[in-house]
């Protein structure tokens, strides 16, 4: 996540300093030089890491960001995050690599954890060098009460032939308020090991939430950001996942299912503004000149997110893995 703040900051640090439309189309106007802060806390149900990002827009001739020959992090700042009445200063730190973008690297972070569970509220301040300060909070994502359909027995999931019982899809649903202004990024693999000549190897295979016709061929439609509270994963997609897995290959008794791995991540409500704004287009040919990026950093510009994820591992019955000519179990057990 830092890399890709970091790859979203240099795209937009441009845009920060000001866009311009006139008879004469320039995509720059005057400079006037800011200060960036780009954060975010992930949560982990009983604590959060936060990362934050310092730096200052900066000007280069024309218009092409691979052009930057100075890293525009600042070093040297005391980011300090607060939670539950508790105050933890984050360390700074290297990112290991080089910025695809600009070729600079590697770059300068803060980072540190801190006490927090879903729902609480976090501060975020920075103290510049200069003595400039700038500051920022979020509210990590709430924990959400999720129900899933149908209710497979403990052997383990299957996909059902009685569709007036068991419907035509597995349903994942949780808990969402009217008017959450929240995105959900929910996703569904298949875990399995393969046995080789050397052992077992492990894979993961996504699920679509359907098979779709383009062009004649059948190809998988995934789910993505969304702000419904609900997925629903056909059983049709569900087969046609196990199946591909072992395409082509006649040996079907070397996969052992592991099971179905839901993982769910929710952005809070000001990382899913930064994210719509960013991720936002008219069509494939329009460029957006009138969307203003979303910030909510005080003092500078920038944002303060948190998220929240967590997966669960659903057993897969025998009987269904064995249609496919697998097994299931743990390798090594």
């Amino acid at each position: 996540m830092v890399n890709r703040l970091l790859r979203n900051t240099t795209n937009l640090l441009l845009l920060f300093a000001g866009l311009a439309c006139n008879e004469e189309f320039s995509p720059k106007t005057e400079f006037d030089e800011r200060i960036v802060v780009y954060a975010i806390a992930s949560s982990n149900q009983s604590s959060a890491t936060v990362s934050a990002v310092v730096m200052r827009s900066f000007d280069l001739d024309g218009v092409n960001p691979t052009g930057a020959a100075v890293d525009p992090t600042i070093r040297g700042a005391t980011v300090i995050a607060t939670a539950r009445g508790a105050t933890t200063t984050l360390r700074e730190t290297r990112k290991p690599g080089v910025d695809s973008l600009t070729g600079i690297g590697p770059r300068w972070y803060y980072i540190g954890s801190i006490g927090a569970f879903p729902g609480d509220q976090i501060s975020l301040t920075v103290d510049l060098p200069d003595g400039r300060r700038l500051a920022a909070q979020t509210q990590l994502p709430p924990s959400r009460y999720l129900q899933t359909s149908p209710e497979f027995p403990p052997t383990g999931v299957f996909t059902a032939d009685d569709p007036y019982h068991f419907g035509t899809a597995w349903i994942f649903d949780w808990e969402s308020a009217a008017g959450d202004q929240v995105l959900f990024f929910p996703s569904l693999h298949l875990i399995y090991d393969r046995r080789g000549d050397s052992g077992f190897v492990s894979y993961s295979r996504e699920v679509p939430l359907r098979m779709v016709n383009q062009g004649g061929t059948m190809v998988g439609e995934y789910p993505g950001a969304t702000t419904a509270s609900k997925a629903e994963f056909e059983f049709a997609a569900i087969d046609e996942t196990m199946r591909a897995i072992s395409e082509g290959d006649p040996e079907k008794n070397r996969y052992v299912i592991i099971g179905f791995n839901w993982e769910f991540l929710e952005f809070d409500f000001a990382l899913s503004r930064y994210y719509s704004t960013v991720n936002g287009y008219l069509d494939a040919y329009s460029v957006r000149l009138d969307e203003t990026v979303y910030s909510n950093v005080s003092g500078g510009i920038g944002v303060f997110g948190s998220r929240l994820g967590y997966s669960l591992l659903y057993t897969v019955d025998p009987n269904y893995a064995g249609r496919f000519g697998y097994i299931t179990g743990k390798t090594g057990d």
